[in-house]
């Protein structure tokens, strides 16, 4: 299981231009904030937490601000649920297939 993969190099310039830290674990997942299949990312960095769908920077949380995190398995999916200064984010969905790399 490939737990760093290529996000390539325009959304790792993204990353870089924000600040928001060296990545050091990526994983795709295949379903976006509207329900539909797409190509997404999520990546930690030395710094942050950062959900990335469809070649754009969706949400950023700072390390320092998270609380729990759980993979929270549903029927044949899953997704990510972080928590930050006390509010719930969904930071990826994902289908059966990627549930591994989330676990």
């Amino acid at each position: 299981m490939i737990l760093r993969c290529d996000l390539g190099k325009v959304i790792e310039e993204k990353i870089e231009k924000a600040a928001l830290g060296e990545i050091v674990y990526c994983v795709p997942y295949d379903i976006n904030n509207k329900g539909m299949f797409s190509e997404n990312f999520f990546a930690v960095t030395d710094k942050s937490l950062v959900s990335i769908s469809e070649g754009e920077i969706k949400t950023v949380l700072p390390i320092d601000r998270v609380g729990k995190v759980k993979a929270a398995e549903l029927v044949g999916a899953g997704r990510l649920e972080v928590e930050a200064d006390g509010v719930c984010y969904v930071m990826a969905k994902y289908t059966a297939e990627f549930m591994p790399q989330f676990a």
